[in-house]
């Protein structure tokens, strides 16, 4: 009866439609299993984060040291993991428009640094891995991840401004 009610009702059902095949599609993406170059960790990471920033449409800058990091072995699969879970959550929950993502080898441990412009977590400030177990704050699959890896995790939240998350994990 109301051409214009009825034209705004099916913008906001084809926006929807969008918003549900975009989530889906990432959804079936983080299911995928990690595919592990047995050469270099650098060159999955950069496959990883480039698929990212297709699904998404969120820009990443990526850095790394000039020399590949080679695959640590049995742990490449896990730390793959970890680096989709943390671009999965900034996706899902960040509303982020850009995304600083390093990755650097250092001694005998790999650094992965992972900074979001986005809304950032509800709470604020600076949190180490067992603070945030305590405080039971910040994303469970990745403090279990990190955690049986035996690895350092310092998350920092600025509500309204971003997230910045950075993981410490031994190569031995």
């Amino acid at each position: 009866r109301d051409p214009a009610t009825a034209r705004e009702e099916l913008d906001q059902l084809q926006e929807l439609a969008r918003r549900q095949v975009t989530e889906m599609r990432t959804f079936v993406n983080s299911m995928r299993p990690v595919e592990v170059d047995t050469s270099s960790l650098t060159a999955a990471a950069r496959r990883l984060v480039d698929d990212f920033q297709k699904e998404s449409g969120v820009s990443v800058t990526f850095m790394s040291s000039e020399e590949p990091v080679a695959s640590p072995g049995k742990i490449g699969v896990d730390i793959l993991q970890l680096i989709r879970e943390a671009l999965t959550n900034i996706h899902k929950h960040a509303q982020a428009t850009h995304v600083q993502f390093s990755l650097e080898k250092n001694e005998d441990h790999l650094l992965i640094s992972v900074n979001d412009n986005g809304r950032g977590f509800r709470f604020g400030g600076r949190y180490t891995l067992q603070e945030l177990e305590a405080l039971r704050l910040g994303p469970n699959s990745i403090k279990q991840r990190m955690r049986a890896l035996g690895g350092d995790v310092v998350l920092e939240s600025r509500p309204g401004q971003g997230a910045s998350l950075m993981l410490r994990i031994p190569l031995y």
